[in-house]
């Protein structure tokens, strides 16, 4: 049996999660994703602190899938002017 993982992502808005969400489960791409609303983060960018609301997505899927994910993950981000996360 394939093993199982989850996949830690964020959006700017809640919006935007639930699109990307429902597109990865629409395109079996992921069995079940989790949003959640309302996170604060504090980063560093451009040499200054800031700070932004997102939302969470937690996408479970299976090994196999990851890269297939990853890529449709950067392309609705490219798509819609976002910044695809690297790990």
């Amino acid at each position: 049996m394939e093993r199982a993982v989850f996949v830690y992502t964020t959006w700017p808005t809640t919006a935007e999660a639930e699109a990307a969400g429902r597109s990865l489960v629409e395109r079996r791409l992921a069995a079940c994703v989790n949003i959640l609303p309302g996170m604060i983060s504090h980063y560093r960018w451009e040499g200054k602190v800031e700070r932004a609301e997102e939302a969470v997505m937690i996408v479970k899927t299976r090994h196999c899938l990851i890269c297939s994910h990853d890529l449709e993950i950067s392309n609705i981000k490219i798509k819609n002017n976002l910044q695809p996360e690297t790990t």
